[in-house]
Formats: C-alpha cells, structure tokens, sequence
C-alpha cells in the first residue's frame, strides 16, 4: 500500500487479508446487506482443507493402510535411522493410535545393510579368531596376541577420522576394511520392539518387505559355495600334489580376489550378484594359474632341484601359457566395459571383475606362490605336521594320496595316453568327428528346439507382483474389486499351503493397491532355502486361484528380480480399422490354444461415453456463446482455482466447485443455472442440451497406421516356448490368416 520514508528510516504500508487455513476461507465475506449483516462463504458453501480426490486404496496383511516414507541426509546412518523409527513406531506411535488402528514398517531399505553388515561382522570375528591361530601356530602366542590388537586399533582410528572426511560407514566402506584385514566388523539387527507396545488393541506395525533379504541369501549361498569350492579345491590339489602346494594355491586364491576388492570402489562398482557371478566365472582361471606354477614347481622338485632353482625354473616355464592365457581372457571380457546403452551397467562389473581378478592372478601365480614354494623340495616338519602326525590325521592322508597317485597314473598310462596316441595317428577322423559333434549341438539340439533361448533370464525372488491394468474409464469399484480379488485369492494360498506344511513358515506379508486404472498386490515369502515350495510354484497357485476379469487389458504375474515379465508381444497394424480388429480376435483365438499362454489381451482400448454439450439458437439471444457454458460447467464440476497459497514445502490450490456427491450425478446439470454476460440466471435446460455418444480414449499410429498389440502372457518356467510357438504360427498359422487379412504384423518381446 505504499511506505513512509522519514528521519526515523523506512516503514512499509501493507494490507494483509490472504487466507490461509479453512477457518479464514469460511469467514471471508461475500455480501454486505444495507442493514449491517453480512454473509459469510462458511453460510453458503462447505469448506474442506483436506486432500485432492485421487482415488488410491492401500492395504497391508488384509487391512486398510496409508503408507508413509522415511528418508535420509546425503551421509545417513542408516542403522541409527532404522533403530529410531522402529523405535518411535513401536513405543510412541502405537500407543496414542485409536483402537483398530496400528503402525507397521513394511519396508526398511536398511535391512539389507544391516543384515549384510551383521554377516561380514560375524565372519570378522571368525577372521580374527584364525589369524591369531595361524599367527600363534607359525610364530609366537605373544606376537599373534599383539597383532591382532594393532588391527582393533587401526580400525578404531580409522572409524575415529572417517567423520572428518564427509563420509559414512556403507558397503564400499565396509569392502575397504576387508582389503585390511579380509572381514570387517559390523553388527546391526533390526528391532521390532518399540512401536507396537504403544498402538491401541487391534492395530500392529508389521515389517512386510525387505528387499535386501533375496539378496543376502543368495549371497550365503554363493559365499557357503564358495568356501566349499575352496575346500574341495584343496582337498584335490593335496590328494594329487603336496598339502603345502595346496594350502599356498587356495592362499593365492583368495589374494587375488582380495586385490579386486582393493580396486573395485574405485572403478565406481559396488558388490553386487552380476560381481559375485563374475568371481564365480572366474574362479576356475584363477586357480588353473596357480595349479599350472604350482605343479610345475612341484615337478621340478620331484626332479631333485630344490629351494630358489626349483622355483625360477618351474616358473618361467610355464610362465607365457599362464600370461597369455589371462591376456587372452582380458581381451574376451574387455568389449563388455564399452557396450553402448543400458545394457552396459548389466556387462561393466563383469568385464571389470574379470578384468582385476586376472590381474592380480597373474601377480601372485607368477611372483608371490613361487616365493612361497621355493622350500618345496626341503621337508621341514612344523608344529602343525607333529600335530596331524599325533592325530593320526598324517597315515590317513598318505593313505589316500597314494590311492589318488595310482588311480591317477592307471588312467594316464592305460587309458587316456593310449587313447591320445589313437587321436593322433588318425587325424582327420578325429577333426570329422568333432566337427560332426559340433554341427548336432548346433542344428540338431539347438535349431531343433531343445535348447531355448531367452535374452535375459528370469531370476526368482522372494517377493511376487501381480497387477490387473484396465481400460481408461472403468470405474474404480472395478478397480477396487481387483485389488481386493488379487488379495482373497493370495490368501488362499497362504491357508493352503500352511494347512499343507505346518511346521514351515512361507509367507510374511501381503500388500494390495488400488489406483486409477491399475489393480496390484504383493506376497512377500521366506527366502528360498527356508520354504519347500518354490516362488514359481507360489505364483501359478496364486495366478490360478484369482478369478479372470474380462475387463482387464493386461495381466501380470511376475516374480523375478529384473522384472523380466514372461510373455510376447505382437503388433497389427492396418489403415482399415475393421480389418484390424477382425484379424486382433482371430489371433487372440489362436494363441489361445497354446498351453504355455495364460492370458491374452490387446492394447485396443474400448470407446467411452462422452456427454457432449450443445447450445441452444435461442441462447445466442442472450448473450451466452459455448464457450462460456462449457467454462460455467467446467467450473461446477471439475472447479475453479481460484489461487494458491504456500504451507510448508507445498502449494495449497483453493478450488471452488460444486460439493462432490452433486459431482457424482448428470442430474446436477440439469438443475444447473446459467449465467448470461449481463449477469441474470437461466436454467440449463433452457439454453443448452446434452447428447452422449462413444469416444476413443486412445487411438495408437504406427507410420500413419492404426495399430493394435497383442500381449500374451507366458506360464512361469516355460519362457523357452515362446521361440516354439513363434515357430508354429510362421508354419501353420500366418499364411492362411494373411490370406484373410492382408495386414502388417510384426513380432517383438
């Protein structure tokens, strides 16, 4: 309103009158009579300070829910985080709920930290305990006592300045101190004890998904395999070798992959299952470069050359296959750092995983193990030989290398040399037997149908979507209903199978959506190895006990970690829109009769009524024009934003419309009056009319073509079939069905 500047300074003049809450919008005045009373919006309309109309119905384990999400600073501490909001949902939240009402944590992202960080913590404890042992057993109690002290204190100093660089404790982190010391020692344990006290009777907060745990299962798995791996490894090696040269090549072993775990944060890459597949893949190079320097070795000793000799010469004998043969192997992988797209974040680990690993292979094959057997050919009995000897555990090994030396020198020398000299002597049968071998794999299992082919594989998890997607205009009860189907049918399941197996728990929670067009729910299961029945299994039970809804233009079960979604997809396309949808049904016929599909559907949206408004001759008279009755209905109807105002870190929109049961009816247009420019009210019906016919919603071109996709969905495990029946349709279907109609299709996944 202006400002008075003078002597004292500067003072702004202002009119403050902006509502801000639904008490200052109820008493803002819209009428002044001559005799002093006013009238109020609060005296004719409702004021509602409450949430936009988005349809969206949640449930959780079968009750209604409305969801909330936590989220973190740039560095969290994640544990910390987890710890106070399942301590404040447990013993602050629950208990001011109103009865029937509960809080629960369905999913905590940091459980997969935690878990993990428990795991290594645990193995860090078992690493210690074994370098005191072999510190102890190879050198002094005293010496090992210490050693293992210094390592608590460097890792105290290094958790006392991790702060002051701006970092958090995360799994690269964590990585970092297994290069120190090959374990890191963590511990976190989720709780679930502090919220639920406090919720009144019938209301609970439920952890229902975690997302970490498929992972950290497969990666105990992989881990336990891993060790059994090495165990077996060992085990061979000292059977066939000497247990000295076996114990330095599983050593070696683990160098090697200790460096890539050196080198891995630095290449942006984080330990993930396309790594740990990686190391597995590689594992198998990695321990032929050792065993090749190590027998070799071990030969020249057995040859009489002892100590640093024995050790050069085995070395450098073998050391251009072993260099070479890693080089090779590089350069096979190194392509899969450079593929273009989004395929690169799937190839990259393994390239660089490859990559590392062979290169620090190389450094401890053809370097470091030869050090350590240069004393090969020397006996020197340790402690650790007196004590297998005391055992009895020495004749027992003896034993069985013996048997191992003759069965390995029978097979050398009665069957395999013979046969090699058979192979060689006749040349040119042998290369035609290969190549005939080559040429059956090919064409004959191959070509033939046997093995199929799937870009990706589909790699189950803990965890199960289903999702009915509808056309755009069905009305959300159907939605609703869906969701609420997709929900009773899973938990058919659940009663079935615990009736079936008791004593084992299978499932953990179940989730359903309802939203605009879109029906989904969620079964969250036991990880794999805890449940006898497989996640395939689950989801054809469940896909199998929810009723068919002929409204539903698609259907997805899905229970893989990439979201590989089984099914094809094939698209139609053709300027005749009648052709089109003849040549649609004709084909979803056909692909109906196929065993492996479950569900077929199209993207053919069907037509909307549309009421269409239509202005009177007459109306003109007046002064109305269409355009100002569609923006009077519009008003009423979808409302009018008549500003905004700031609250928090939102926008409040202020929208003025008609209540919304009056929203719902066509019988409110009727009874609608309408405004002419010169301020009188007409009734609708006076100056207007309404016709309802069919509309598209959606119309999709393909080059100027109409097009249709057809999308059929695949059974669980049978997604080789779809090769099969893309096979069986180009022979036995598409030349009859062109012949009826002459349209484009095309075939895509």
């Amino acid at each position: 309103a202006g400002k008075v500047d003078n002597d004292a300074g500067k003072i702004q003049i202002m009119t403050r009158g902006q509502g801000y809450t639904g008490k200052d919008f109820e008493d803002i005045i819209v009428l002044r009579n001559p005799d002093g009373t006013r009238v109020l919006v609060s005296d004719v309309a409702e004021v509602i300070d409450g949430f936009t109309e988005d349809r969206f119905t949640a449930r959780v384990n079968g009750k209604n829910a409305i969801l909330f999400e936590v989220k973190t600073n740039k560095n969290p501490n994640v544990v910390a985080i987890s710890e106070e909001v399942t301590n404040y949902v447990d013993n602050v939240l629950n208990p001011r709920l109103p009865e029937g009402v509960e809080a629960v944590i369905w999913l905590d992202n940091s459980e997969g930290f935690k878990s993990r960080a428990d795991t290594l913590g645990s193995n860090g404890l078992s690493g210690l305990a074994l370098v005191f042992i072999g510190l102890m057993l190879f050198l002094t109690p005293r010496l090992a006592a210490w050693v293992v002290v210094g390592i608590g204190v460097s890792f105290m100093g290094t958790f006392m300045f991790l702060p002051m660089t701006g970092e958090s404790l995360n799994m690269l982190a964590m990585f970092a101190f297994i290069l120190i010391l090959g374990i890191v020692v963590d511990d976190a344990i989720i709780v679930d004890n502090v919220l639920n006290p406090r919720l009144p009777e019938g209301v609970e907060a439920v952890i229902w998904l975690d997302n970490s745990e498929g992972f950290k299962s497969r990666a105990d798995t992989l881990g336990s395999n891993g060790l059994s791996g090495l165990a077996l490894v060992f085990i061979g090696l000292m059977l066939f070798l000497t247990p000295r040269l076996a114990a330095w090549v599983v050593v070696g072993i683990g160098v090697s992959f200790m460096g890539t775990f050196m080198f891995l944060p630095m290449t942006g890459e984080s330990l993930n299952m396309l790594a740990m597949f990686a190391f597995i893949l590689i594992l198998g190079i990695v321990v032929d470069d050792a065993i090749i320097v190590g027998e070799n070795i071990h030969r020249q000793n057995q040859r009489g050359i002892k100590g640093t000799k024995a050790s050069v010469l085995g070395t450098t004998k073998v050391a251009k296959p072993v260099i070479f043969s890693a080089l090779t192997t590089m350069i096979f992988f190194a392509p899969l750092a450079f593929v273009p797209g989004e395929t690169r974040q799937f190839t990259l680990i393994i390239s660089v995983v490859v990559i590392l690993t062979l290169g620090f292979s190389l450094i401890e094959s053809l370097l470091i193990l030869p050090a350590h057997l240069r004393h090969g050919g020397v006996e020197k009995p340790g402690f650790l030989a007196h004590f297998f000897t005391r055992i009895g555990l020495t004749r027992i090994v003896n034993f069985f290398r013996a048997k191992a030396d003759r069965f390995l020198e029978v097979s050398i020398t009665k069957y395999y040399r013979p046969f090699l000299d058979k192979c060689l002597r006749k040349k040119g049968l042998t290369m035609s037997i290969f190549i005939a071998m080559l040429v059956f794999v090919i064409v004959g299992i191959q070509g033939g149908g046997l093995v199929g082919f799937a870009f990706q594989p589909s790699i189950p998890q803990d965890f199960i979507r289903a999702e009915f997607t509808f056309p755009s205009g069905v009305p959300y009860n159907t939605v609703k209903r869906a969701a609420r189907e997709l929900e009773n049918s899973a938990y058919k399941v659940v009663n079935e199978l615990e009736s079936k197996y008791p004593d084992t728990k299978i499932f953990k929670a179940t989730m359903s959506f309802a939203s605009g067009r879109g029906a989904r729910a969620f079964f969250v299961l036991e990880p794999g190895e805890d449940r006898p029945v497989s996640t395939e299994d689950i989801t054809r039970m469940w896909r199998e006990a929810t009723p068919a809804f002929p409204d539903a233009k698609e259907v997805k079960f899905d229970n893989t970690f990439n979201n590989n979604s089984r099914g094809m997809r094939i698209r139609l396309s053709s300027p005749n829109l009648e052709a089109i949808d003849d040549a649609v049904a004709d084909l979803k016929a056909k692909l109906r009769t196929y065993n492996a599909i479950y569900y077929v559907t199209d993207t053919a949206e069907s037509a909307q009524a549309e009421a269409v408004l239509s202005l009177d001759p007459s109306a003109e008279n007046i002064g109305l024009s269409l355009r100002g009755l569609g923006r009077q209905v519009r008003q009423a109807f979808y409302g009018d934003e008549v500003q905004r105002i700031p609250r928090g870190i939102d926008d409040v929109k202020v929208m003025v419309r008609y209540p919304e049961q009056d929203r719902k009816s066509f019988d409110t247009l009727g009874d609608m009056r309408i405004y002419t420019e010169g301020g009188s009210a007409v009734p609708f019906e006076s100056v207007a009319d309404v016709s309802y016919r069919p509309a598209n919603t959606t119309i999709r071109r393909t080059d100027r073509a109409r097009t249709v996709t057809i999308i059929a969905s695949i059974e669980e495990g049978k997604d080789v079939e779809i090769d099969k029946i893309k096979d069986d349709l180009k022979e036995n279907f598409y030349k009859d069905w062109q012949a009826r109609h002459p349209i484009f299709i095309e075939i895509f996944l």
